[in-house]
C-alpha cells in the first residue's frame, strides 16, 4: 500500500483498502489447481448427498465436522475442496455401467478444479497430528447464488494437546 501517489496522500483509503484485501485475498474461497503432492493429509468426506431425497430446506444451512489426519511434518496454509458424483442409477433402474466423475487432485485437470481455503497463519503440524474443525455452510443473505463458510478448526497433537484453533469466515462467488 502507498500513502502517496503522484503527490495525492491516499491514506484516508488505507484501513477500506487493507480490509478489500484482507476479504479479497484472504477470506474468499479460490478455484485452483490442488497437484496431488500438495496434499498433506488424509481426505475428510464432508457431505454425501442423495439427490433423490435431499430437500432445500436441508441444503441451507449444515454443519459438517472433519477430521484430516496429517502424513508428515509440513505447514498447513490451507484446506482444498472438491466432489465426486456417482452416476450409477436409482434403486428401480440401476445404471449399466456406473461411473463416478472426480474433481480430486489425483485425477488430474479438471476445468472445476478445487476450491482452496486458506489460513492464516499457517499451521506447523507433524506426521500423526489432525486437523479436526466443524465447518457451517449457508447462503449469503446478500446473494443466495453466494456461499458463506464459518470454520472452526485447530490441530489436534499426536501428544494430545490442541494448537491452533481459530475461526475463518470465507465467502464462495
Amino acid at each position: 500500500y502507498q500513502r502517496r501517489v503522484h503527490g495525492i496522500d491516499l491514506s484516508c483509503l488505507r484501513q477500506d483498502y487493507i480490509r478489500e484485501q484482507r476479504i479479497y485475498n484472504l477470506q474468499t474461497c479460490k478455484w485452483q489447481e490442488v497437484a496431488y503432492h500438495q496434499v498433506m493429509g488424509q481426505y475428510s468426506l464432508l457431505l454425501d448427498l442423495d439427490m433423490y431425497t435431499v430437500t432445500v430446506e436441508q441444503l441451507k444451512k449444515m454443519v459438517l465436522d472433519f477430521s484430516c489426519a496429517i502424513h508428515s511434518d509440513c505447514s498447513v496454509n490451507g484446506l482444498a475442496g472438491w466432489f465426486e458424483v456417482d452416476f450409477k442409477g436409482s434403486a428401480s433402474t440401476p445404471a449399466k455401467y456406473p461411473v463416478t466423475l472426480s474433481t480430486a487432485p489425483e485425477k488430474g485437470y479438471t476445468h472445476w478444479g478445487q476450491q482452496v481455503f486458506y489460513i492464516m497463519p499457517e499451521l506447523h503440524a507433524r506426521a500423526g497430528d489432525k486437523l479436526v474443525g466443524t465447518m457451517q455452510v449457508s447462503r449469503n443473505a446478500a446473494n443466495h447464488r453466494l456461499l458463506d463458510f464459518v470454520v472452526d478448526q485447530g490441530l489436534e497433537q499426536s501428544n494430545g494437546t490442541r494448537a491452533g484453533f481459530m475461526t475463518y469466515r470465507y465467502v464462495l462467488e
